[in-house]
């Protein structure tokens, strides 16, 4: 056990606070926020079986790696009748963990490469960053993604430390399996294995160790290209008509969110007069500044491979498919933050010290500032709790109608039967609506709008439209053929009046 701690002790340390500040800062959010659209789906596709969830997700295209753990998580944690309604703080607690995990990797692999201070900035950097901050409550694949990215980093930096002297198997083993692992757990994952390789494979030479870390590269390249292969018949299919194209595609718009999601916090989002602007800018710019001072280091190579080959890679593939979503990018965060991370290193000169130290000063007060000012400001407007209080409240018979986004769709399907006890059928429609939708008699046809009045107007023309409830991020509106549907809790409903007056577009 001494040797273990001797040999382990910094990343053991490091990880353990790391665990525990995410936990901390994000725990409660991970307990108390509802499960949004795509969290939803990792629940169903974990409801299934093992070979359905493989099949549905593949052809999704997405890595089945993923939603297998989380199902075996669930079913070891809470059996199966969590597996039929699991917890949303047990779904999102291995996110919280591989984030705590993560961070402390990476933190101890800067500590070990270039100082304490360099260890210790990219903690507090790690813990006040946006993506981080926002895919850590979250039921998704990308905290995982990112533990085996930390992995593989700091199991490469362990082995170019050690180089001959004390090159152990393990570590060697860790850093081919954590590269595998990264390209297995999402199609962007082999992007950010491959540009890593790229740009950090230089060992040349007939020693051992260079052989050691040729043959390592190799079994990496094999198996992250099969892994592609596998994908590929799932991307194929799933590329046609790709929703980002129309979402978000590539564009100097796109380059902009994309970069304000992993520099800046989310008060500077909105805001900038904010200070998140200056701290995101200095983020920035330090880690420029770490790339160039130490361009020869393998550590800032590896770095460089995720913070500048791998975003590289997916604007040039955006210009046949557009991928610019910040999720695809949140793999250049660890890079990023090692770059920065690395301008903190020890040393030689008077002048590189005074330089190392104002670097260390400016990222300090940045990450200051970013984990003080941006932690709990991720407010997503798809999970529509006011929604679900409202309609629980007025205790409806059964919930017939549609809705015309698929993220209130989701949400009103998967809490609605829970929250009320009655039948819930709303389907996602994207027409208007037509007098023969709504149902005869004293029934009501429920319409959720998260499109906007002119929107609301387009859908329902002149239906009779007994109640309007605005509420934050859409509207609830009600339609029937009279008033006498109604029940006794709905009689005083808000009118639908103002918005026929609305000027068409």
């Amino acid at each position: 056990m001494r040797p273990l701690l001797q040999r382990y002790g910094l990343e053991l340390a490091l990880c353990a606070a790391c665990c525990c500040a995410t936990l901390l800062l994000d725990g409660g959010r991970a307990r108390t926020e509802l499960l949004w659209g795509d969290e939803i789906v990792s629940v169903y596709a974990i409801q299934q079986s093992p070979g359905g969830l493989v099949e549905h997700r593949y052809w999704q295209g997405h890595s089945p790696l993923y939603f297998l753990l989380l199902k075996l998580w669930i079913f070891v944690s809470s059996g199966m009748d969590g597996l039929a309604r699991p917890s949303e703080f047990l779904l999102r607690l291995p996110s919280l963990i591989c984030m705590g995990l993560a961070g402390g990797l990476l933190a101890a692999a800067a500590w070990r490469a270039w100082g304490i201070a360099a260890g210790i900035v990219l903690l507090v950097l790690w813990l006040g960053n946006n993506l981080v901050e926002r895919y850590a409550v979250e039921a998704r694949p990308y905290a995982l993604l990112l533990f085996f990215l930390a992995a593989a980093v700091w199991s490469s930096i362990r082995l170019w430390l050690a180089a001959e002297n004390d090159r152990s198997t393990v570590i060697g083993v860790i850093a081919v399996c954590s590269r595998i692992l990264a390209a297995a757990t999402i199609p962007v994952g082999v992007i950010a294995v491959l540009a890593m390789e790229a740009c950090s494979f230089h060992i040349r030479g007939a020693s051992s160790y260079n052989r050691f870390w040729r043959h390592r590269s190799l079994v990496v390249l094999a198996a992250t290209i099969t892994i592609l292969a596998i994908y590929m018949p799932a991307i194929a299919s799933k590329s046609a008509n790709y929703w980002v194209e129309s979402f978000a595609p590539l564009s100097w718009q796109s380059l902009g969110r994309v970069a304000q999601s992993i520099f800046m916090d989310r008060t500077g989002a909105g805001d900038l007069q904010s200070m998140g602007v200056p701290a995101g800018l200095v983020m920035a710019a330090v880690a420029v500044y770490g790339l160039i001072i130490n361009r020869h280091e393998f550590p800032v190579r590896l770095a460089a491979g995720l913070a500048i080959a791998l975003p590289a890679s997916l604007v040039l593939m955006s210009v046949f498919n557009s991928l610019m979503l910040s999720r695809y990018f949140i793999a250049a965060v660890p890079g990023v933050l090692l770059l920065a991370a690395s301008a903190v290193s020890r040393t030689s000169g008077r002048r590189n010290k005074v330089a190392a130290r104002v670097a260390a000063l400016a990222l300090a007060c940045s990450a200051v500032w970013m984990l003080v000012e941006d932690r709990n400001q991720v407010k997503r407007q798809d999970t529509y709790p006011s929604h679900l209080d409202l309609i629980t409240s007025l205790q409806p018979e059964e919930i017939t109608g549609n809705a015309n986004s698929w993220g209130i769709w989701m949400v009103l399907g998967y809490y609605l039967p829970v929250r009320t006890g009655q039948p819930v059928n709303v389907q996602l429609r994207r027409e208007p609506l037509a007098l023969t939708d709504l149902p005869e008699g004293n029934k009501l046809h429920w319409f959720f709008s998260t499109r906007g009045a002119e929107a609301e107007r387009d859908m329902v023309g002149d239906l009779p439209v007994l109640c309007r409830y605005a509420l934050p991020g859409g509207n609830i509106l009600v339609l029937g053929r009279s008033r006498a549907a109604l029940p006794a809790s709905m009689q005083d409903c808000p009118p639908y009046d103002g918005l026929k007056n609305l000027p068409r577009s």
